[in-house]
C-alpha cells in the first residue's frame, strides 16, 4: 500500500523528523511544564493581581517551546511559577488578615448583616 499524505492521497513518504517550512525542529525532550492549572486557581481564589502576569507566563511556555526557543520556554515556565507561588502567598497572608480581623479582633463591620 502506497504511503498516503494527510488528506488520504498518495504521495511521497516523508524523512523522518520532517517539519513543515519556517518551523524550528521540536526537540526530542518534553517541554517544561507550564503551571496554567496551578495560575489559573492562584488567579480565581487567592490573589487576581498577581495571578495575571503568571497566566501570561504560562500561556506562553508551549508556543515558545513549539518555536523553538527552548531557552525562553524555560524563563518563562521559571516567571509562571514564581508568580503562581507569589499569588498564593499574597492570598493567604490577604485571607488569613482578614479571618483575624473579622473573628478576632472584631471588625463586624466587614461582615455586614450575616
Amino acid at each position: 500500500m502506497a504511503p498516503t499524505t494527510p488528506y488520504g492521497y498518495p504521495g511521497r513518504p516523508r524523512p523522518p523528523g520532517f517539519q513543515p517550512p519556517g518551523m524550528a525542529p521540536v526537540p526530542a525532550t518534553p517541554p517544561p511544564d507550564n503551571y496554567l492549572a496551578w495560575a489559573v486557581l492562584a488567579t480565581v481564589f487567592c490573589c487576581f493581581p498577581a495571578g495575571i502576569p503568571a497566566l501570561v507566563a504560562a500561556t506562553s511556555v508551549n508556543e515558545r517551546w513549539l518555536r523553538g526557543d527552548i531557552a525562553g520556554a524555560r524563563d518563562a515556565s521559571l516567571r509562571a511559577r514564581n508568580w503562581t507561588i507569589g499569588a498564593v502567598l499574597l492570598g493567604v497572608i490577604f485571607w488569613t488578615t482578614w479571618m483575624i480581623g473579622v473573628f478576632v479582633l472584631g471588625w463586624k463591620d466587614t461582615l455586614g448583616d450575616l
